[in-house]
């Protein structure tokens, strides 16, 4: 059947006409990021046509129909520990090494932090433990608080939890931004309680198709079972990948093996009835993971000076934008329709200098480099600079503005387990 004929995906998108991201009595808005874990793009039905080859997401996909969902949306980390770093902190990963467990007296702000300041309450939930790539004291030093429970790592166990304590625990009238990271979708796409059996040697993708379901299943039961609560009306809820994943596509299925569609191409979905989101469908230019931070305070109301390398998507497309990413010693550089492949440093990538075409070849399959050459100078030119001066900032500690020093505060309460 349908799976937003229950009204879920419905009461996202309610709206009553215009409302200012703070209503005339300041009520602001609410926010929930649910986070997947590789739920790449290829895989998602309602981005069929711009080039997704399969439908794993009936629930995602209702509720991308009612609200604002982008068709270019790539990660600008990988594996999921950089992509996470990139979204909250909104800058690229460092090319080579870790900025969570090498960086850490790095003092740049995350959004997260500004929400709190103006009295927004923050959680993260996860389903795996957050001190995997040593997330945990990032997410101390950002969140309120967070929950994990070791006896229930599947993504049906997370949400029950996070709905059971949503319902139970939120503050009255206070705004809430709670992020929410998903694990049971991770190669190598083994089954939990819960996910259809498959015939032995099912291939990565039936595996695949088979876990993306099961969390899909998962978050739409608990935005069910949330929908009628007094605060949702006015909650946002955001939908993203961390990143996507190579099934052989272009000779490898290691998700370290180039920066191509399958490996960073997700979805991202926003379903509400904030008016910012409005008119409902796609939105087709270029965006990235460095483009959270700037869009949710965007959303919240909320000016304030940052180091942000991102754009808030809310302020519609622009032809000129490059979108970017680095990883080892490969780089490509987005812009237009074209997407450049390459080395940013002294190392030649493997494959050589690539040039795709992403509207007419998604999948990356013809290299249109020798027909211009004049890129290399171009797109190839700017990343190389970008990764430089990244490498030098974060290295050395200079993103600007230096986050306020913390100040000693109450220790929030946990839901039930820490």
């Amino acid at each position: 059947g349908n799976p937003g004929a229950d009204g879920c995906a419905e009461a996202l998108a309610r709206h009553t006409g215009p409302v200012p991201a703070r209503a005339p009595d300041g009520k602001p808005w609410n926010f929930l990021f649910l986070l997947l874990e590789t739920q790449r793009a290829l895989n998602v039905g309602h981005l069929k046509p711009y080039g997704a080859l399969h439908s794993s997401s009936p629930w995602l996909d209702s509720i991308a129909g009612k609200g604002a969902f982008w068709t270019r949306m790539v990660a600008t980390g990988l594996p999921t520990i950089n992509s996470w770093m990139s979204a909250h902190l909104s800058v690229p990963q460092h090319p080579t090494r870790f900025i969570s467990s090498e960086f850490t007296g790095m003092r740049n702000e995350s959004f997260v932090q500004v929400l709190r300041r103006h009295g927004y309450l923050t959680w993260y939930f996860s389903t795996s433990d957050p001190s995997w790539d040593n997330k945990t004291p990032w997410i101390r030093q950002w969140y309120d608080g967070f929950y994990y429970d070791r006896t229930q790592e599947h993504d049906a166990g997370m949400f029950a939890a996070l709905g059971n304590w949503m319902r139970d625990s939120l503050p009255d009238g206070q705004p809430f931004f709670i992020t929410a990271m998903t694990k049971t979708n991770h190669y190598p796409f083994n089954p939990v309680p819960g996910v259809r059996s498959l015939p032995p040697g099912a291939s990565l993708l039936e595996r695949m198709d088979a876990t993306m379901r099961y969390a899909d299943s998962a978050m739409h039961a608990f935005l069910q079972g949330i929908r009628h609560e007094p605060w949702f009306d006015r909650t946002v809820v955001i939908v993203m990948a961390d990143h996507g994943f190579p099934l052989g596509e272009h000779g490898s299925s290691q998700i370290g093996y180039g920066l191509y569609t399958e490996s960073i191409w997700m979805p991202l979905v926003m379903a509400g009835a904030h008016p910012r989101l409005l008119p409902a469908g796609p939105r087709l230019g270029p965006a990235s993971g460095l483009d959270l931070a700037p869009t949710f305070l965007d959303l919240a109301g909320i000016r304030t000076p940052n180091a942000f390398l991102g754009h808030s998507l809310l302020q519609g497309d622009n032809p000129h934008r490059i979108t970017f990413a680095m990883r080892g010693e490969q780089a490509m550089a987005e812009k237009g329709p074209l997407r450049w492949h390459g080395a940013w440093g002294t190392q030649p990538r493997p494959q050589g200098e690539e040039l795709f075409d992403l509207i007419a070849d998604r999948g990356e399959f013809r290299n249109l480099m020798p027909a211009h050459p004049e890129l290399r100078d171009t797109l190839g030119r700017f990343v190389r600079d970008m990764a430089r001066l990244h490498v030098e900032v974060v290295e050395r500690d200079l993103l600007w503005p230096h986050a306020p020093e913390p100040q000693d505060s109450a220790p929030a309460q946990p839901p039930s387990r820490r």
